[in-house]
């Protein structure tokens, strides 16, 4: 210890030696009084000098230094509007034991950035360093007082390019600044090493705040410190985004830019690299081409729309466990592109998790054909990611999983009653088309599904190079698979085409005529739905259902046998309760008449609340609808389709449009979507327009058929609205918030899960008035193994097949065996994939078969069912090739 102390003192000593002899050999110039010095003339330091005091710039100066400056410990430069100070080459550092404060560049928010004489100043360039600063540069003045943050003199302009920041607390500070910014960081390195001072803890090198520069573009973000524990925050972080715009630039002229043109970002070993938070704001975040190695969290947007991230690098090598790290998680986000990402652990055993969406909403959103390697766990879905109205949502598609021991997953918490992704993950003409990696040592490694039930479609015939596109290990409770036969073999290039080269969907005109051509599809398909589903009428339907009684049995089950398949589960719920009019024998047949209601979960469970339970061979008859997919199904899926083809299209235009009002306007005032709607009334708001906002909030109920979930989701964003609304009409933003808006945001983030939750939690942590951990929610693979078997034994009690069809493919004929009681008349009916009666034949009892001529049937998939009167006794699905 008594050496310890004594090195110590000697090496403190050594620097108050150097200190005193650089203030001896070059003092500070200026005049000032004992706490600054005030800088009245333009001046070059190209020798190195030490500063006891403050430094003030005065307006109308230049101060250029190229060679070291050593900063005392607790004095800090101060930029005025007007100055401007230029580290060429030179250093700004501290010989002391503690962070000197660093440079504060000072603004007008009111002002605009040209001509630049309206703010302060500062660049560093050509390899100028800053070191050992609590804040590098502010772009601002930041005070704490009354629990909460004061930001004044924002607007000054910081422009770094080629330099180096290096054992900060934070590097870059942005502080709240409304007007266009000619502010950027380019092609420099941020660094803790090994020897930060005692004093120092890393937080992030970059901190924007509602403060839109130009870009962040070719930067390294590295920790150099031996951090034990690898979800220690002691590592540091990268950037942190709060109502922002983030993005790296593009070195090519060409529109779009191509993906290789874009100046990479590298984040390495710390916490978190890029962390955003949106509480609403339409801000425009694109993470193209970064590289991202070894962080324990290294990508994670929250309730952000309309983010591009692609062509990203993600080396991952923390563990998938909870509260762990991750590649990349979305928060309550939509609208997002995400495609081209390669997430992979590069030792030799399985490690850690790709990517997770969380809670994505009611909103039809896709990820795109991302590669995952070597990974415990490739994606994760949690939470709410689909409309359980409409069936609507997520869907994963054409991503590739190799040596992953688990490929999708779709966990349920305790508290998550009804959760999911889009009930159709693909359709008919388009594919799932992800590749699975088949490991055997995990059950249900290529789609683990604990929420609602989705179907998913692959190709009947593909290149046998893609046999992985069929997966084989599934929880088929909850996973239909739906084989199609395409016009030619499916292969991944074909049936999955990168999308890069198009900007996501094309250029202006192909996404306005994409826009167009779907919502047309969307209202010729939703009227088909609205003529066919219940006869037309649900709540008509509802109503004679509910009002039925005894006697009117035989008629009421004739109804909803005339009507099937088309009855929708708000009827079926209806009747199911009606167990003093509809018998057991009678659900039984309406639901397999209705295949689709064995994929609802609340049905199923409701069904099994009958006073009366259905013996356990009529629910095994039910459960065979989910190997079946109806007409209905399939016009829903295609209606999904058109309505994920016009959202594509919708973000990618806001994309384009992120710097034309006027065009982000029309085009959310075109798109009828709710996030529009609420994206479209954020920027009135953003522009000083909150009547607008208001009036486009208040039209919501009468434009668009909100669901009970999101009818409370939109009065919580009316209430988020109008305290944003207040506050805006005091210039002030959220970072602004009092007592009282804090404490009705804490009401908002209670409430729920939806876009108004996520935007109140966001500002409260930017406000640091909630902490908050993203959940990262593991399987619960006994619980998924107890479900699976408790299916499979349901489906045991299935009665003696009584119909069966084979060769199988067929071509040119088709037997059918079918076995009836003695004394029985049927009827086999042969029908193809879109309902269409192609065939029909009387038939007798007991036992049979029957040779059907084929030769001049279409290629396809058909069903073979066996009637006897009114009543299905089974059905057989088969198909035909040429």
């Amino acid at each position: 210890m008594i050496k310890q102390k004594q090195r110590f003192i000697s090496y403190a000593s050594r620097r108050i030696v150097i200190v005193f002899l650089l203030v001896l050999l070059f003092p500070p110039v200026g005049f000032g009084n004992e706490n600054e010095t005030i800088i009245r003339d333009s001046e070059v330091w190209d020798l190195p000098r030490a500063q006891t005091k403050n430094i003030r710039m005065n307006p109308g100066t230049v101060l250029t230094i190229t060679s070291t400056l050593y900063m005392d410990a607790g004095t800090k430069i101060t930029v005025e509007p007007g100055g401007k100070l230029v580290v060429d080459g030179g250093t700004i550092t501290t010989e002391c034991l503690d962070p000197w404060l660093g440079i504060e560049v000072l603004g007008n928010p009111d002002l605009n950035q040209s001509p630049t004489s309206n703010q302060g100043w500062v660049q560093v360039i050509n390899g100028g360093t800053i070191a050992n600063a609590e804040t590098a540069i502010r772009a601002g003045i930041k005070t704490f007082s009354e629990e909460r943050f004061n930001y004044t003199q924002t607007g000054g302009i910081v422009q770094v390019e080629n330099a180096i920041f290096s054992n900060n607390q934070t590097a870059i500070e942005m502080l709240p600044y409304n007007n266009t910014n000619i502010s950027y960081i380019r092609h420099s390195t941020f660094e803790t090493k090994a020897t930060v001072l005692n004093t120092v803890v890393p937080d992030y090198f970059i901190k924007l705040i509602t403060n839109n520069i130009q870009d962040i573009s070719g930067c390294t973000f590295k920790n150099y410190r031996n951090v034990l524990e690898p979800n220690s925050l002691a590592r540091g972080n990268g950037i942190y985004v709060f109502n922002s715009n983030l993005k790296n630039k593009c070195s090519s002229l060409i529109t779009p830019c191509p993906p290789t043109e874009y100046y990479p970002n590298k984040f390495t070993n710390l916490y978190y690299g890029i962390y955003v938070l949106s509480a609403g704001q339409n801000s425009y975040i694109s993470v193209i081409k970064n590289e991202f190695e070894n962080n324990y969290r290294s990508l994670y947007l929250s309730g952000v729309t309309n983010a591009r991230v692609t062509s990203n690098d993600f080396i991952i090598n923390t563990p998938f466990e909870e509260n762990g790290g991750y590649g990349m998680y979305l928060d309550g986000c939509t609208g997002y592109w995400v495609e081209d990402n390669e997430f992979r652990h590069n030792g030799t055993s399985a490690t850690g998790i790709g990517l997770i969406v969380n809670n994505s909403g009611t909103n039809p959103n896709e990820v795109y054909r991302n590669r995952f390697i070597r990974l415990e766990q490739g994606i994760s879905a949690q939470g709410t990611n689909k409309d359980y109205n409409t069936n609507i949502g997520l869907q994963l598609l054409c991503n590739d999983f190799t040596d992953t021991w688990a490929d999708i997953l779709i966990p349920k918490s305790e508290s998550d009653r009804r959760l999911g992704i889009a009930a159709w993950q693909g359709d008919s003409t388009f594919m799932a088309g992800n590749l699975f990696h088949h490991h055997t040592g995990v059950p249900y490694n290529d789609i683990n599904n604990e929420g609602e039930h989705i179907t998913y479609f692959v190709p009947y015939n593909y290149d046998q190079v893609f046999q992985r596109v069929i997966p084989q290990s599934f929880t088929a409770n909850t996973v239909t698979i739906t084989s199609v036969l395409l016009n030619f073999p499916w292969s991944f290039s074909e049936g999955c085409p990168c999308k890069l080269s198009i900007g996501g969907g094309g250029n202006e005109e192909e996404l306005m005529q994409q826009m167009a051509e779907s919502s047309q599809q969307e209202e010729e398909i939703r009227g088909m739905l609205a003529l066919m589903v219940d006869g037309g009428n649900t709540n008509e339907l509802s109503w004679d259902v509910y009002m039925s009684t005894s006697p009117e049995a035989m008629e009421l089950y004739d109804e909803l046998m005339a009507i099937s398949p088309w009855l929708s589960d708000t009827v079926v719920s209806n009747a199911i309760y009606k167990e003093d009019v509809l018998i057991n024998a009678m659900i039984r047949d309406i639901m397999v008449a209705n295949p689709q209601t064995a994929k609802s979960a609340k049905l199923m469970d409701e069904l099994n609340q009958r006073w009366t339970p259905l013996p356990d061979y009529m629910k095994a008859q039910i459960l065979q609808g989910k190997n079946f997919i109806s007409l209905r199904e399939k016009i829903e899926s295609k209606l999904a389709r058109h309505l994920l083809d016009k959202a594509i299209a919708v973000s990618s235009l806001a994309r384009i449009f992120q710097n034309d009002n006027d065009s982000l306007i029309w085009l959310w005032e075109n798109d009828n979507s709710l996030a529009s709607k609420y994206n479209l009334a954020f920027m009135y708001l953003e522009m000083g327009q909150s009547v607008q906002g208001t009036a486009v909030l208040n039209n919501i109920p009468s434009q668009i058929n909100l669901s009970n979930l999101q009818q409370s989701e939109y009065q919580q964003i009316q209430i988020l609205y109008d305290i944003l609304a207040s506050l805006a009409q005091e210039g002030k933003g959220i970072q602004n918030a009092e007592s009282q808006h804090i404490s009705m945001l804490l009401d908002i983030e209670s409430e729920s899960t939806g876009p108004a939750a996520v935007y109140a939690r966001n500002a409260l942590l930017a406000l640091q008035a909630l902490t908050y951990n993203e959940p990262i929610l593991l399987p619960d693979l006994l619980k998924s193994r107890a479900m699976e078997t408790t299916y499979q034994t349901m489906l045991e009690n299935l009665p003696t097949k009584s119909l069966n069809v084979y060769p199988l493919p067929a071509r040119d004929f088709l037997i059918v065996e079918y076995v009836m009681d003695a004394e029985a008349k049927g009827r086999l009916e042969f029908t193809d994939d879109t309902g269409r009666l192609v065939h029909t034949m009387e038939v007798s009892g007991p036992v049979n078969q029957q040779i059907i001529n084929t030769r001049d049937w279409k290629s396809g998939w058909y069903v073979a069912s066996l009637k006897i009167q009114t009543k299905t006794m089974e059905s057989v699905k088969f198909i035909i090739t040429d």
